[in-house]
């Protein structure tokens, strides 16, 4: 091999070694920076030459820059990162459920109610008294006062979710865009052979992103490309998006379709999922059952009711507007609204009569039809057993998950993760590859200095 070949030989190392150097250098810059992937210079050995004596080496050449990534910690953290934001969405919103009914409490709808049967109590026991009359108006107003707010809190909720999911999807909506934009860099950017390390390590971010919302699938299309599956629906094909979009569904509840059609996904998990449970499911069955026991509050009471006679003597009257049988809509009528008096106490009209009151104050213990032979009270208390028994599942469902995803980050970090203390040993190592590559330089300057003075 001639000088010339050694020169080459320390030339092609000191190049290697120069770019092992600028990694380096990147990798501590972005040790901190989040989604940042690892680098590192693959070398190979440059083709060697042959000669009479055999092959010799001629140096070393680098091949690309490629990245310290797991495809299986990505799909694996990305999975649970959805499971989740489905179960932390649970938690959070039916949080705020419970929060509505806010039980136990001295001032929830269990102690209203017991004191609206309680002031009937008090009118059986005092039936020609205004000032009982007037308790019982109250604590009816207050009752159906409350079952309105509880309602309309309900409703806020449902709005809320609802709200949600939209912005999730125009969300999603923008990240396919991207990395559908993402794609066609990295296509154009990796043609002859390149890598674009630094472009692929956005395109993981944005499907992280995209993870926490709806579950997703990868597929590597072998040209630099990805196709991205939301559910079973693929968003993203090479440099194509695809929008979706919430829309309404027959039965009262929502769904996800892509915008251009009518098709419906099927989301597996991730907060949409969740969502779609919360305004389909979840909080409708939680206002059938307190429309269920408004319905048979209003029913009982004013049958009972319509059976007696007011102060002044009047009968065939309801308490309630019977129109009022759910908890947005329920209500006093117009006349006892208007005036205590028209208050029912008795059944006989006769001075004194408090049996119709007791009557009704006795409802407090009694089974009722409508709500499957369970008290009012009863069957109040299992609507918030059940609601806090959810919220403490997805409590404990999300720390379990959360502690999942947390191991799962820290496993990808350890492969993805930049070590700044591994990074200063390579450093210190590729800086004294360069200083040697330097003097085989110096060493083929000095023979070829030595050879021009003999000639």
């Amino acid at each position: 091999m001639s000088l010339t070949g050694l020169l080459g030989i320390a030339r092609s190392a000191l190049a290697a070694r120069q770019a092992q150097l600028n990694v380096t250098g990147n990798n501590i810059a972005n040790a901190n920076t989040e989604g940042y992937s690892r680098q590192r210079v693959r070398l190979a050995a440059a083709p060697p030459q042959r000669t009479a004596q055999g092959q010799l080496g001629t140096g070393v050449r680098i091949e690309g820059i490629e990245r310290a990534r797991s495809a299986h910690l990505d799909a694996s953290l990305r999975a649970e990162s959805g499971v989740l934001g489905e179960f932390q969405t649970l938690r959070d919103r039916l949080g705020e459920v419970e929060a509505a009914f806010g039980e136990p409490s001295d001032t929830g709808l269990a102690a209203t109610l017991d004191a609206f049967w309680s002031s009937w109590s008090d009118l059986a026991n005092d039936p020609t008294g205004a000032a009982a009359r007037t308790m019982v108006r109250a604590r009816g107003r207050q009752l159906a006062g409350q079952l309105n707010d509880l309602g309309r809190r309900l409703t806020d909720v449902q709005a809320s979710a609802l709200d949600e999911m939209r912005r999730d999807v125009s969300q999603a909506n923008g990240l396919t865009k991207q990395l559908a934009n993402l794609n066609r860099q990295i296509a154009a950017a990796e043609s002859g052979n390149r890598v674009a390390p630094d472009l692929r390590d956005a395109r993981d971010r944005l499907i992280d992103q995209l993870a926490t919302a709806l579950p997703v699938r990868v597929i590597d299309r072998g040209d630099g490309t990805v196709s991205v599956f939301a559910g079973d629906a693929m968003v993203v094909d090479g440099g194509t998006s695809r929008d979706l979009a919430v829309r309404a569904t027959s039965g009262g509840g929502f769904s996800i379709e892509f915008a251009d059609t009518t098709r419906t996904l099927d989301i597996g998990g991730g907060r949409l999922k969740a969502g779609l449970d919360l305004t389909g499911t979840q909080v409708p069955a939680i206002r059938r059952q307190l429309d269920d026991l408004v319905q048979a509050i209003v029913t009982t009471v004013n049958a009972l009711h319509q059976t007696g006679y007011t102060r002044t003597g009047l009968t065939g009257t309801d308490f309630f507007a019977p129109t009022g049988v759910n908890a947005d809509t329920i209500a006093l009528t117009s006349a006892v609204e208007s005036s205590a008096d028209a208050v029912a106490a008795g059944t006989t009209g006769a001075p004194g009569d408090g049996t119709l009151a007791l009557a009704i104050a006795g409802l407090r213990d009694a089974p009722l039809p409508l709500l499957g032979g369970l008290t009012a009270a009863s069957f109040y208390t299992d609507v918030v057993t059940a609601v806090g028994a959810a919220v403490a599942d997805a409590g404990r469902l999300a720390d379990s998950q959360d502690l999942l995803v947390s191991q799962l980050e820290t496993q990808r970090s350890s492969v993805s993760g930049v070590s700044v203390d591994e990074e200063l040993i390579n450093l210190i190592a590729y800086q004294q590859a360069y200083v040697a590559a330097t003097r085989v330089v110096s060493a083929a300057d000095q023979m070829m200095q030595e050879l021009l003075r003999m000639v």
